[in-house]
């Protein structure tokens, strides 16, 4: 039997594709500013930690939009499978993710991060 790929699965897996790929550079972007800004600190003289938490926090804010933002997008999507594929392993899986638990999960780093910057920086 042969499988095509129709218009709407091929726009859905696009879309997905795409919230993967800004979930994964924004959790890297979120590693470098935990490593980042301790080392930052570091390196600077005691003037300057309070410039870099007030960048850290702004950056922090920027990524907790973002990164919660993605989450949403994807709870969405795994809602809004195409007809053709709702019932394959892969869709459950996908349907069944704890969307909340992620997007809490993003939320204590952050803020746990912050919390540990403004300890280390003022």
């Amino acid at each position: 039997r042969s499988f095509t790929v129709s218009n709407k699965i091929s726009w859905f897996t696009s879309l997905v594709a795409d919230q993967v790929t800004f979930l994964t550079r924004g959790l890297m972007a979120l590693v470098l500013l935990v490593v980042g800004i301790p080392i930052a600190g570091a390196l600077s003289d005691d003037s300057a930690g309070l410039g870099i938490f007030v960048g850290a926090v702004s950056v922090s804010i920027f990524a907790l939009v973002g990164l919660t933002g993605t989450v949403d997008r994807l709870k969405r999507l795994s809602q809004s499978i195409p007809e053709e594929v709702q019932d394959n392993a892969s869709s459950k899986a996908f349907q069944g993710q704890p969307w909340p638990l992620f997007t809490g999960l993003i939320v204590a780093v952050i803020v746990g991060a912050n919390v540990g910057f403004g300890l280390i920086l003022l």
